[in-house]
């Protein structure tokens, strides 16, 4: 049997909360959107939280999401999902 190294009454938690986590982007329908344009899309989420205004470049240049035309290809797909507004 394979376990969480930590597994303990609290130590769980991380686990509880990320299927609440994959629970609510299911209903949202984020589960639809592979994981570049996720981690695209988060990215631009935590700056909105942290009321940073960003443009294509901070994403171009951010964590590894790729070229510029593959980022731009994934925000136009966002942005036709409804998931971003570009100005």
């Amino acid at each position: 049997m394979v376990m969480p190294k930590r597994a303990g009454v609290n130590d769980d938690l991380i686990f509880r909360i990320r299927l609440s986590t994959r629970g609510i982007e299911r209903r949202s329908g984020l589960h639809e959107i592979d994981l570049t344009s996720q981690a695209i899309l988060y990215f631009i989420g935590e700056c909105a939280a942290d009321q940073r205004q960003i443009n294509v470049s901070d994403i171009v240049h951010g964590p590894g999401f790729g070229t510029a035309p593959t980022v731009f290809a994934r925000l136009a797909g966002l942005e036709k999902a409804g998931w971003i507004q570009t100005r």
